[in-house]
Order: structure tokens, then C-alpha cells, then sequence
């Protein structure tokens, strides 16, 4: 796997960008982030429910796998399986 090849998002809805800000810079995270502001609420804008909810999106686009609360693992077995589609 490259590097190029995953980009991971965040969505936060909930917490200030400020606390989201301090999280990812606790973490040392370099994803970027989608902010709930007065105009859009991300939440609602990739239907997220419940939170932590994974996605993971193919090269098309498309979802090619969605879990709520997921473990490393899981994660990393969506990942591989989405990557070995060309």
C-alpha cells in the first residue's frame, strides 16, 4: 500500500474546532477535518449516526465499505480490500 493510495477524513459535528483542533494535535493527526458550522453540519452531510462511523471510499467514489465503531483491524481489513480493487 502507498501512501498516496488512502486519504483519511475526519467529521466532527459535535465539538468546537477548537477542541477538534487540540484532539488532532495531541494525536499529531494530519488528516484534514469537516467542521459542523452555522451553515452545514458534516454529520448530517455524510449521514453519519453515531460516532466513531468509518468509511471506506473506492477510487470510483464510491462506499465501498461503512462500520460503526470499528477496531484497527477492521479498518485495516477494509482498507486492503478496497485497495485490491483497480
Amino acid at each position: 500500500m502507498e501512501a498516496e493510495d488512502v486519504v483519511f477524513l475526519m467529521v466532527n459535528g459535535v465539538d468546537a474546532p477548537e477542541k477538534v483542533a487540540d484532539y488532532l494535535k495531541e494525536g499529531r493527526y494530519t488528516m484534514p477535518c469537516a467542521y459542523k458550522t452555522a451553515a452545514a453540519n458534516p454529520m448530517k452531510t455524510y449521514s453519519v449516526q453515531y460516532c466513531p462511523t468509518q468509511y471506506v471510499i473506492g477510487r470510483d467514489g464510491t462506499i465501498e465499505a461503512r462500520t460503526v465503531g470499528a477496531t484497527t483491524v477492521e479498518i485495516r481489513r477494509m482498507l486492503d480490500a478496497a485497495l485490491r480493487k483497480k
